[in-house]
């Protein structure tokens, strides 16, 4: 009896009814003379998924003492996290693929990072564009 299989499925399942986002992915191919065109070999299709924005804010590169630098950068998280059983085609999705919010404005993510197999989530971990 697969009690343990089921009850996950299920849960997956509601997470995803009420947070999950429309989302297209974008497979590119990185070129190695430097940019990235759509991937022919693998086409783009759209996915729902939970996406998880950071805050974001600003880290001062001068550790606290403003008056001798003045750059800032932003700083933010963002990760999508994907069921591998209904969507299937995300397990291809690779570093370098965008990732686009539709409900979100049209928002662009690249995928910086895939993070290991996990047994109910695919994982992704995006940075802004």
């Amino acid at each position: 009896m697969a009690l343990w299989p089921d009850r996950l499925a299920r849960v997956r399942a509601s997470v995803d009814r009420e947070l999950a986002d429309l989302i297209s992915a974008r497979p590119r191919r990185v070129s190695q003379y430097g940019g990235a065109s759509p991937d022919p070999d693998r086409a783009a299709f759209d996915l729902a998924g939970v996406l998880l924005v950071g805050e974001g804010g600003q880290s001062d590169l001068a550790g606290g003492n403003t008056g001798t630098w003045l750059a800032r950068i932003p700083v933010g998280e963002a990760e999508l996290q994907v069921d591998p059983l209904v969507h299937p085609k995300a397990q291809n999705l690779r570093k370098g693929d965008l990732i686009v919010a539709v409900q979100r404005g049209g928002a662009v993510y690249e995928i910086a990072r895939v993070d290991p197999p996990r047994r109910n989530r695919i994982v992704l971990r995006l940075a802004a564009q």
